[in-house]
């Protein structure tokens, strides 16, 4: 409440006229409305902002009843409590980067660990430089920006006004520290940590009291404060002492009411919690069992609780020391943390339980004990700070203050929130993200685009109810009633993310333009005629090699189907029970003419397996030596590519029926049935997710090349005898070897292409490509091609070209024993040696098996042929 009127102004009315006695009460009247520190004190706000990693909205004043953390709790009574704040990125480094700088991560580019913000925006004001550049002691303590995977920064420099403290450095490092004997680890479960230690043995006690004596300290500063305390927990590993395990009782901990993966749910959603999940590959299903995941969730509640009394702490200090009447206390977590809900462990996704933080804000301006359901963003911290301190806002930010709804908790500043995430979850720095899922959370809904990423295609959606689905158990983006209510949410995401489906790049067909060249084209010429020189330059690169190949050689590809539908039609066991063959229909919805035979031989045992891919016609005979390739630890999986396309000239397949604005010819059409089989082979617990090999013979090791090249699941690309159009050169040709024009002839294979690589017949050397830019495509996963001697249609000779080429490429990446090339005697069949090939090379680049000869992979078969190319790999 305001108070009234000061004393000293009652005798000074008194001596007043009456006219400016009726100005002067219309003016207290105005100044009753402002808030008391406007009114009668210019001392400036302070502020304590504190952060925690990984904290779910899993707190007592949350409405959790099992979680332990008054200290928060209390905080929550003095200020507003946000019910439905959300992060931009469900992890720490694009989380951190957004709300300090006030960008949006798909404003900064940022979506991974590695890349620190001053990479991209040099000169960005940061939330606690922009209070330092105004008169602020800035001082941060513990992991504020992000940490240990930025070693050319170490946390932001510029920001602080004094270096900064316990802020680098990596959670496997925060182990027990204590004088004397370090006492036992109680704890059975991994990632799990229980010692009778004090609370300065980690991270957090020593970063709470690093952060009391700061205040002790800045109490006696002339200057006002931006105090800036970074806890580390309730991240991995749990390991807080063992009085706060203590606090709860394991048999009352309680497992998820929505285990499994919600239905409906599109695979490029999940992930594999690798995190939580890499500890516990020795369990039968490779994930925590039911015992493990009530170890881990006592954990997650025992380091909330560690870190509360943390926090508890550092406002008692500030208390104690009369600060905190002229201070703005900021409490908020970098996002949330999946405990088994969804299927899920850890982050990475943009489901609820890891999009929504806590969030308080205690001002001594506003009112105390305050709760809003009014929508808001971490982004909005910075807005919010800047007019709370009365300070000038810079330009550009792209959050909004929510000091309206601290004035008024029933006020509304926006209408949605948004969070985005990539796939991979953690995608390499140098390739990026193959797609992107924007979500955006709205009072009643939470809908997801996931999109192809650069060029912005929608393949999946999500849309969950949380007026009757709170837990987000059942995905309704593609059931008829629910249209009308995407059409209206896809306005809203769009006006922030907007979509934009266009070619970055601008092709023609005038085959005049083109220059000849005879040689193999050098695939470290950018599209603006400079050559490439840094890995960070190749994801650029790379996406205009998959635009410039589907565009003139196999026709554009369709998105992803909205859902996989898994049908078991058969299981068996064969060879003499060492391996179990079961037989799949998958339905591709929702086009109900869209379906792929499926046949998965898994070897006997736990796994899990890598797997070999082969596309076939129909399923069997199986390869010749499957035993063998069960024996040696591998599963096999067999599509169906005529369920697609029948491979018929004047035949339009299924696929190309259900996709006419598409002009994809029958390869890109096979490759895109085979990454839906690595779509269904991501939901099989026992398959090796990370060793996924596609091979392929002739026309089918062209179609697995395509499909290496398109999804960087595959870890090895295997083609066998397949020519042009596959691992063949088009440029250095064999004699009597298939070549473009023959291959394409409209009364021959023509079909298998895109409408417009027939132009380009008898005039290779016009090709702004040749097939090592596939090659490039697959780098630096693994690729091996098997040839024949006799084989001379496919071309060895010029496949050995292609590998020359590719070798190059892989050079670049330091990964020049992840290419191989194996000619064997005979003619044109993928035999029993060419499949022993294979599994050799995969145990040598994949499983890392010592005791296989090597060198036969990297010799040339033709080693007198003079090379078609002269460029090298560049030095960068």
């Amino acid at each position: 409440m305001n108070p009234g009127p000061h004393p000293n102004i009652q005798s000074f009315i008194a001596t007043m006229k009456p006219d400016h006695l009726k100005l002067t009460a219309l003016l207290l009247l105005c100044l009753s409305f402002l808030p008391k520190a406007e009114c009668f004190s210019n001392e400036r706000l302070n502020v304590l902002f504190i952060a925690v990693d990984d904290m779910r909205v899993e707190l007592g004043c949350y409405g959790n009843t099992q979680a332990i953390s008054p200290h928060i709790d209390a905080l929550a009574k003095r200020g507003t409590l946000f019910t439905r704040a959300y992060c931009q990125q469900a992890v720490c480094n694009p989380s951190r980067a957004s709300l300090l700088t006030g960008l949006r991560p798909s404003t900064l580019g940022i979506w991974n660990l590695q890349t620190h913000f001053r990479q991209v925006r040099k000169n960005i004001i940061t939330l606690p430089q922009l209070f330092k550049n105004n008169g602020y002691f800035a001082q941060g303590i513990g992991k504020i920006f992000h940490n240990w995977r930025q070693d050319d920064f170490k946390g932001d420099r510029p920001s602080w006004s004094v270096p900064q403290v316990m802020h680098y450095n990596s959670h496997g490092r925060d182990k027990a520290q204590v004088q004397g004997k370090l006492p036992p680890n109680h704890a059975k479960t991994p990632r799990c940590e229980i010692r009778d230690v004090p609370d300065e043995a980690y991270f957090d006690g020593r970063i709470a009291n690093l952060a009391v004596d700061a205040l002790k300290e800045l109490k006696d500063n002339k200057q006002p404060f931006f105090l800036a305390v970074g806890f580390w927990k309730p991240h991995a590993h749990f390991n807080a002492p063992k009085k706060y395990w203590d606090l709860y009782k394991r048999s009352d901990i309680q497992l998820p009411k929505n285990p499994d993966h919600p239905k409906n749910v599109p695979p490029i959603a999940l992930h594999n919690g690798r995190e939580i999940n890499n500890a516990f590959k020795n369990r039968p299903a490779k994930v925590p069992t039911p015992k493990d995941a009530v170890a881990l969730r006592h954990g997650y509640y025992a380091a909330i609780s560690y870190v509360d009394r943390q926090v508890g702490k550092v406002i008692e200090e500030l208390d104690r020391l009369d600060l905190a009447k002229n201070t703005v206390i900021v409490f908020w977590s970098d996002h949330g943390f999946h405990l088994g809900e969804n299927g899920l462990w850890a982050k990475t996704s943009n489901f609820e339980l890891d999009a929504r933080v806590p969030l308080i804000i205690a001002s001594p301006q506003h009112s105390a004990n305050q709760r809003t359901n009014s929508l808001a963003e971490l982004l909005d911290l910075y807005p919010t700070l800047v007019e709370l301190c009365q300070l000038p806002r810079p330009n550009g930010l792209e959050g909004k203050s929510l000091v309206p709804v601290l004035n008024s908790p029933s006020k509304e500043v926006k209408p949605t929130a948004f969070t985005w995430h990539p796939r991979p979850a953690y995608p390499n720095n140098i390739t990026g993200p193959e797609a992107m899922g924007y979500s955006m959370r709205t009072g009643r809904y939470r809908y997801t685009e996931w999109r192809q990423h650069p060029t912005a295609e929608v393949i999946a959606q999500e849309l969950y109810d949380h007026e009757h689905d709170p837990l987000e158990t059942h995905n309704r983006a593609y059931e008829n009633e629910n249209k009308s209510t995407i059409d209206e949410l896809k306005v809203l995401l769009r006006k922030t993310h907007p979509q934009r489906i266009q070619s970055l790049y601008k092709f023609n067909m005038e085959l005049k333009s083109f220059s000849v060249q005879k040689d193999l084209p050098d695939p470290f010429i950018k599209p603006d005629g400079t050559r490439l020189t840094k890995k960070s330059e190749w994801n650029q690169q790379r996406n205009y090699f998959r635009e410039l190949l589907l565009y003139y050689q196999y026709g554009t590809i369709p998105q992803a189907p909205i859902d996989l539908k898994i049908e078991l039609l058969s299981e068996r066991e064969i060879l003499d029970g060492q391996a179990t063959l079961s037989n799949y229909r998958l339905h591709l919805n929702p086009y109900p003419n869209l379906k792929l035979q499926v046949g998965l031989t898994l070897p006997k045992g736990e796994g899990p397996f890598p797997v070999i891919i082969k596309n076939e016609s129909r399923l069997g005979p199986h390869p010749p030596i499957l035993k063998e390739i069960i024996q040696r630890g591998y599963a096999l999986c067999e599509y169906v590519n005529a369920d697609l396309d029948p491979d018929k000239k004047d035949t339009l397949g299924p696929a190309q029926a259900q996709f006419p604005d598409h002009d994809w010819g029958t390869l890109a059409v096979w490759a895109w049935g085979g990454i839906r089989t690595v779509d269904f082979l991501m939901t099989q617990k026992k398959i090796d997710q990370q060793k996924i090999i596609v091979t392929g013979h002739s026309r089918g090791g062209k179609t697995a090349l395509l499909h290496g090249a398109l999804d960087r699941r595959v870890a090895l690309v295997n083609t066998n005898g397949s020519g042009a159009g596959g691992s063949g050169s088009y440029r250095a040709q064999g004699p009597r070897s298939e070549t473009l024009e023959l291959i394409t002839q409209p009364k021959r294979f023509g079909y298998w292409f895109g409408p417009r690589f027939r132009s380009f017949a008898d005039q290779e050397s016009k090709l702004p490509f040749d097939q090592h830019f596939l090659a490039a495509l697959i780098a630096p996963r693994a690729l091996l091609a098997t040839e024949a001697k006799k084989d001379l249609w496919a071309s060895p000779s010029g496949t050995q070209e292609t590998i020359r080429a590719a070798r190059e490429i892989y050079n670049f990446f330091g990964a020049s024993r992840k290419v191989g090339m194996v000619l064997r005697e005979g003619k044109h069949n993928q035999n029993a040696e060419d499949w022993r090939s294979l599994l050799d090379f995969s145990d040598i680049v994949l499983r890392n098996k010592k005791d296989i000869p090597k060198e036969r992979f990297y010799e040339e078969p033709f080693p007198d042929l003079p090379r078609k190319f002269s460029w090298k790999a560049p030095k960068g």
